[in-house]
């Protein structure tokens, strides 16, 4: 066989993968050429699941012109970069009836898990044949503090967002001496600044913070140390970018509001 022949039939193969993926496009075989929007979105849900990565359950609720309708999706649109408003849109589609069908406004819903959550991700926007609406993921008034924590060396510190009343509480708890118990910061390593922790490239994902006593080595690094491999975090240094610093300490709580 020549290197021509064998090349020909690498690309022709490649080719076939690629058109069977993209008739396989809405994950169960059916192609999103076939589908189409249901006729109205009525209700959006949104849950952050606990799980490392974070992930996001979209459950949506709607409803379809007859009966009939099979194969609900929500289709995401595909991004070169992440919204700037921070909403992400999907298409809320199925696959409509052949034959007869009952002719009333039947409901019909369809979920999607976002994997990974996208930490600048602020809201969702679903689209449908009538009308489209947003659900926002924001916390309750009153439910963000700010913490300031050091590590290793003295003069390094590093700031924190929290979500969560009951870790909120338990930040104000150590820093009021009122316990003592998992006194140590660890989180979810996110490569991007923010203006709440000047003169780090990096932050933690605020959903994915929380406290310990111990922790596995794996996870321990000075803060500047991460600053300097960040490029490296993810693989052999600080898998699944889980950073836990073992000396970590908070210092105080900062009116950022």
């Amino acid at each position: 066989m020549t290197k021509f022949n064998t090349v020909f039939q690498i690309l022709a193969i490649g080719i076939m993968h690629l058109l069977l993926f993209a008739c396989n496009g809405s994950g169960n075989g059916t192609p999103d050429s076939e589908l189409q929007h249901v006729y109205q979105v009525t209700a959006i849900r949104l849950n952050v699941l606990e799980s490392l990565p974070l992930q996001l359950n979209i459950q949506a609720e709607g409803n379809t012109r007859t009966g009939g309708w099979s194969n609900p999706q929500l289709i995401p649109y595909i991004y070169v970069a992440p919204p700037a408003d921070g909403i992400y849109e999907f298409d809320f589609k199925a696959q409509a009836p052949g034959g007869v069908v009952t002719q009333a406004i039947t409901p019909i819903n369809a979920s999607y898990i976002m994997d990974p959550l996208p930490d600048n991700l602020k809201g969702v926007k679903i689209y449908a044949e009538k009308n489209n609406k947003v659900a926002m993921l924001e916390p309750q008034p009153g439910s963000i503090a700010y913490f300031e924590f050091k590590g290793s060396d003295e003069t390094d510190r590093f700031v924190i967002k929290l979500l969560e009343q009951e870790k909120i509480k338990h930040a104000r708890d150590l820093l009021a001496g009122n316990t003592k118990e998992r006194p140590s910061v660890m989180g979810i390593i996110v490569k991007q600044k923010k203006t709440y922790n000047p003169g780090w490239s990096y932050h933690l994902q605020p959903k994915s913070i929380s406290f310990f006593d111990t922790a596995t080595e794996v996870c321990d690094a000075n803060m500047r140390y991460v600053e300097e491999h960040l490029d490296e975090v993810g693989d052999a240094f600080l898998p699944g970018n889980r950073w836990c610093p073992w000396s970590s300490q908070l210092t105080k709580e900062l009116d950022l509001k």
